[in-house]
Formats: C-alpha cells, sequence, structure tokens
C-alpha cells in the first residue's frame, strides 16, 4: 500500500472516528495548507489596513509591536498545532473545543468566531479598496471604498461557489506573488531609503503632536497593526478535511505560515518606514502606503507593486469567506447553527457548502454599507483575541488527560510554560483592543456579539446540546 493510500485511509478513519461522513473534497497539500493560512494573516491587507492608523496615532515607533505581536501569535499558533492533532475536522476552535473540553464552551467559541469571520469579510474588502482606487486614479471616498469592497466580496463569492480546486489554484499563486512582493518590495525600499540617506531615527518618529505628553495609550493603540494583521493562521485547520494528513500538515502549515508572516511584516515595515520622505503627508493621507510607494519608485514601477498588492489583499478575503463557510459548515452539521439543515449543505458537483457562502456574502454587504473601516478593524482584531484565549483556557483544563498523538506535533514538557504566557498574552491583547476611548465603538459592537452570543445560547441553542461530550475527554 503506497503512503497516499496510507493516509487517504487513516483521514477517513479520523472522520468515522467522529461519526461524520467525507463530503468536502479532500484534495489539499502541505503547501496549499499553508498557503490557505498564509493568505489568511496577510501581511499586506494588515499593514495596508493599519499603517495609517499607527503612523497618525503615535508615528513609525509604533511599528514596532508588530514583531511583539508576532511572538504571542507563535506562542498561539504552537498550541493550536497540538490542539489540531487530537481533532483533525473542520471547524477548528469551535469542533475543537465541543469535543475535547464541552459543547457549551464550543458553541460559545464557535459564535464568536462566527462574529469575528462577519466582521472581518468586509473589513479585509475595505482594505483592498483604496489601493484600487489609487491604482485606476480615483479618489478615495466613504462610497467609492464600498463600492469597489462589494465587487471585491461578489467576485470571491463567485469563486468560492466554482470549487475548492479553483480557490486553492488562485490562492496558491496569490501567496507566491505576496511573498515575492513584500520581499522585493521590502529591498528596493530599502535601497532607495539607503540613496536617499535616510538615517535610522525614521523608525523611532514620534508625531510632534504628541511632543511632552505621555506615549502609554498611543503604544497600546498602536498593537491594533499587529493584532490585526497576525491572525487567521488557524485557516489552514478549517481546511482539515480536505488535507491530506491533517494530523501531521495542518500544525506545520500554521505554525510555519506565522513565523515567517511575522518575519517578512517586521522587515518590511522597517524598510516602508526608513522610506518615508515626508512624515506630515504620509499621517494626513489616505492612502499613506501607495504614497511612499510611488514617492520612491515613482508612479509606474509603484503601480505594478499595487498591483501585486491587489491580488494579495483580494486573496486574503477569499480565504476567508472559504474559511468561514467551513466554520458555518461545522457548526450546521451538528445542529448548533440557525437553519442548520440550509447551511450545512454541500453542493454535490463542486463540494461548497454554498448556502453558507451565500450567507456571508449577504452578512458582509450589510457591514459594508453601515459600518466605518476603522470599526471594523478594530472589532475585527479584538475577537480572535478573545476566541483564541477561551480556547486555550478550556485546551488548558484537559490537556493532561489527552495521550499524545502518535508521530504527529506535541509540546511536551514545554507546553505548559508556553500555554500560560499565550493565556496572559491575549488578555493583554483583548485589553488594549477593547478599553481606550478610541476603540469604545468597536468594543460596544464586540460586546453586542458575545452578549447575542450568550442570550441565543441560554435561550435557544443551549436546549439542542449537551454541557459535555465524554467521547475524547476520557480517552
Amino acid at each position: 500500500m503506497s503512503n497516499h493510500t496510507m493516509e487517504t485511509t487513516q483521514d477517513q478513519e479520523v472522520l468515522k472516528k467522529f461519526k461524520y461522513k467525507q463530503e468536502l473534497n479532500r484534495s489539499l497539500k502541505l503547501f496549499s495548507a499553508f498557503a490557505f493560512a498564509f493568505s489568511a494573516i496577510s501581511l499586506t491587507t494588515g499593514i495596508f489596513m493599519n499603517f495609517g492608523f499607527v503612523m497618525s496615532t503615535i508615528g513609525s515607533v509604533g511599528i514596532w509591536t508588530f514583531p511583539l505581536v508576532g511572538i504571542g501569535s507563535i506562542l498561539v499558533a504552537i498550541i493550536f498545532g497540538e490542539i489540531s492533532t487530537h481533532v483533525p475536522i473542520t471547524g477548528h476552535c469551535y469542533m475543537w473545543i465541543t469535543k475535547l473540553h464541552s459543547k457549551r464552551m464550543g458553541w460559545i467559541i464557535g459564535w464568536t468566531n462566527f462574529c469575528y469571520l462577519i466582521i472581518i469579510l468586509p473589513s479585509i474588502n475595505t482594505a483592498l479598496a483604496p489601493v484600487i482606487l489609487s491604482l485606476i486614479g480615483l479618489p478615495v471616498t466613504a462610497h467609492s471604498v464600498a463600492l469597489v469592497a462589494e465587487i471585491a466580496l461578489t467576485l470571491q463569492l463567485l469563486l468560492n461557489i466554482l470549487s475548492i480546486k479553483t480557490s486553492s489554484a488562485i490562492n496558491c499563486a496569490a501567496v507566491v506573488t505576496e511573498s515575492l512582493g513584500v520581499l522585493l518590495l521590502t529591498v528596493v525600499l530599502g535601497i532607495c531609503a539607503f540613496r536617499n540617506g535616510a538615517p535610522l531615527s525614521n523608525t523611532m518618529e514620534v508625531l510632534p503632536a504628541l511632543a511632552g505628553k505621555s506615549l502609554f495609550l498611543p503604544v497600546l493603540m498602536s498593537f491594533l497593526l499587529g493584532f490585526y494583521t497576525l491572525v487567521g493562521f488557524e485557516s489552514a485547520a478549517n481546511m482539515s478535511e480536505e488535507t491530506h494528513n491533517a494530523v501531521k500538515n495542518v500544525p506545520r502549515a500554521m505554525i510555519s505560515s506565522i513565523s515567517l508572516s511575522t518575519i517578512f511584516g517586521a522587515l518590511f515595515l522597517f524598510a516602508l518606514t526608513m522610506a518615508v520622505k515626508n512624515f506630515d503627508k504620509v499621517a494626513a493621507s489616505a492612502s499613506p502606503i501607495p504614497l511612499v510607494i510611488e514617492s520612491n519608485l515613482g508612479p509606474v514601477i509603484g503601480k505594478l507593486f499595487l498591483i501585486i498588492i491587489c491580488i494579495s489583499i483580494f486573496a486574503c478575503g477569499l480565504v476567508f469567506m472559504t474559511s468561514a463557510s467551513r466554520t458555518v459548515y461545522a457548526m450546521s452539521r451538528d445542529n448548533a447553527f440557525f437553519a442548520s439543515g440550509l447551511f450545512k449543505k454541500v453542493s454535490p458537483k463542486t463540494a461548497t457548502p454554498i448556502p453558507a457562502c451565500l450567507l456571508f456574502w449577504v452578512i458582509g454587504t450589510i457591514f459594508l454599507n453601515t459600518t466605518t473601516p476603522t470599526i471594523l478593524a478594530v472589532a475585527s482584531a479584538a475577537l480572535p483575541s478573545l476566541y483564541y484565549l477561551l480556547t486555550i483556557i478550556c485546551y488548558a483544563q484537559v490537556r493532561k488527560n489527552l495521550p499524545p498523538v502518535p508521530g504527529a506535533f506535541h509540546m511536551k514538557k514545554w507546553g505548559k510554560p508556553i500555554i500560560a504566557v499565550a493565556i496572559l498574552w491575549l488578555a493583554f491583547g483583548f485589553s488594549i483592543l477593547s478599553f481606550p476611548k478610541d476603540f469604545r465603538s468597536a468594543t460596544i459592537v464586540n460586546v453586542a456579539f458575545v452578549g447575542v452570543g450568550l442570550l441565543l445560547y441560554y435561550v435557544y441553542f443551549g436546549k439542542k446540546v449537551n454541557a459535555v461530550d465524554p467521547e475524547i475527554i476520557k480517552s
């Protein structure tokens, strides 16, 4: 029997263990799983969305919070890598905690993840819109941003409906272009900065308006850049039922994608701020990164890089719609979502949960026309910290009862300290993205989401699920 055949048989046995059948098309290998995670993180999306915010809030010194967030995110990915080996099926955090801890906490985490997904999709496309508008020379207004974002969201829906193979092929190509594009842009901007004689102090600039004032709050707010960007690596786990040998490939995909993203992103931010010629103009610009690129490289070469960036941000939205539809599919087949009979349906022709994709298109359209980009960014940055935190706390309570999966990734003796540091880090992240006055509107949105979820659980969904699922907890 070949290795591929053995892996396929093992994957099928895992699904049988959890009493699910193979409905999704298992066609992805390690690079494809990595590509989903890398595109979901999408350096270009997060940095383009929030670089201007950091520059106008504190100045270029705020970029140094990015690698700090990266270290914390790598710890989370390591923990998730181990958890995914115990439950290598679609639904990631929702499914992990439902099977390992309790259906109650699994549902609450799944709902929080759902709330994040319905916000992040329009947020990604509002990051894409100003780049496209700058590329074609149109003014960046609230109306034009919403229109371009809606077009992008619709294209992502159509591509997801076609098939996972189509989406995966586009995504793999986008990963190559993003990686090469970011690295090349980093090198080119670094060369430009060197030629311009830019001092290293360019990366330590503080807004003149903050002179003599405390930088504590502005520094905390600058963490938004990293917390918004360095998430989404768990999308690889959401494709577990479509990935060959998911027990081994999914942890590798998550850990490698967030590690490379942290390194690439930190280098890019350093080169970008070194290449800034006029900090006042950049801080005041609606499209600060295109301004920096074109001021250094000229309009023609600058536009070529912007095209690459557009592809990368679009692919990020494509991946998130794919991952989001799988989350709803996973909850629905457990009868733990609204209209479960509808949203658990998978097209026999394309092996895609089409109703779930349509749901995110409808909700995304509503948010695009009712919410500002800043609220979307802050709200979608805080929610992952919350459901990551809940997931890890729940896992910590049952980890000692779970023997390592043979041949799979395991944290060994490092598990306890890594989990402890990750819990403290995520609690810190959720706090700083929730309590500053400038983030208050996004906090209200998130509190409303969580409040509605708790109400729904205790009034309706709690009657459908048991408090504890002992299927694995006793293993």
